[in-house]
């Protein structure tokens, strides 16, 4: 879910506050539902909808894979099918409206908070004319719009050469505040390869280059420790926040986070 707020981990690293809402007590087979009927955040499940709550096609839960040769995938494709491919992947995780406080730190519909929209219309109020005042009655294409202008765009996923660091970067800028995913990646290209790129949280055009000279093996293990750094600090912030329901309903974000692992 969207989350832009300047929040920061034990360690002063730009975190993540909230994810939606885990069902509890379940019988088998049953179909969760949020407090409005919709259904809740997939990744609480531990898995990915195989179509998303708005009724539009997403991807199947699947891992990044690599070819037979060790390389990864390499996109080719236009700026607007990279974006309904990540997109769709993202909010394949998502759910619907949720608001309970037991559930979710702050009012959110399909991953999209209201402190979100409320800005995006600040921002923009040429693209958001007729755009509601509450984020439960926010739409599917008003949605969209608001994740390529402040998301995919602002943060250039489209420049990145390679899909599965287009859908690994997407998915943690759509989540944690924007210095996060750019720290990670920078430190994760450090690690894994002979550049010495600053570590400054700014995801520009050194970052992107950077990323796009990756060798098949280092797209891979670059990917791997985005991932593992997402996972550390969601472990970290378990420790450190303060509200009482934080661990059960973001328990099933780990899947979440390994679905975007190459494998």
């Amino acid at each position: 879910m969207f989350n832009n707020n300047n929040n920061y981990n034990s360690q002063g690293v730009p975190s993540f506050m909230a994810y939606g809402s885990v069902p509890v007590g379940l019988p088998k087979g049953a179909v969760p539902q949020n407090a409005t009927g919709g259904a809740v955040p997939q990744w609480a499940l531990g898995k990915q909808n195989p179509t998303s709550p708005f009724g539009q096609p997403t991807q199947l839960a699947q891992n990044n894979t690599q070819a037979n040769d060790g390389s990864t995938n390499i996109s080719s494709n236009s700026s607007d099918d990279i974006f309904n491919r990540v997109l769709n992947k993202t909010l394949g995780e998502e759910g619907g409206y949720e608001s309970r406080a037991d559930k979710i730190d702050t009012p959110t519909n399909m991953g999209f908070q209201q402190a979100t929209l409320d800005r995006f219309k600040a921002q923009h109020p040429d693209l958001s004319q007729g755009y509601p005042e509450n984020v439960k009655d926010l739409t599917y294409s008003q949605g969209k719009l608001i994740a390529r202008k402040d998301y995919f765009d602002k943060y250039r996923i489209g420049e990145i050469n390679h899909q599965p660091l287009q859908e690994t970067m997407f998915d943690s800028f759509f989540n944690h505040s924007p210095q996060a995913p750019a720290l990670w990646a920078q430190k994760a290209i450090n690690k894994n390869t002979n550049m010495n790129i600053a570590e400054d949280g700014i995801f520009g055009s050194e970052t992107i280059n950077a990323m796009n000279s990756l060798s098949p093996k280092e797209i891979i293990n670059v990917n791997n420790s985005i991932i593992d750094q997402r996972l550390a600090d969601y472990e970290s912030e378990k420790q450190t926040n303060p509200n009482p329901y934080y661990s059960n309903y973001t328990i099933g974000l780990p899947q979440r986070f390994d679905r975007f692992r190459i494998k």
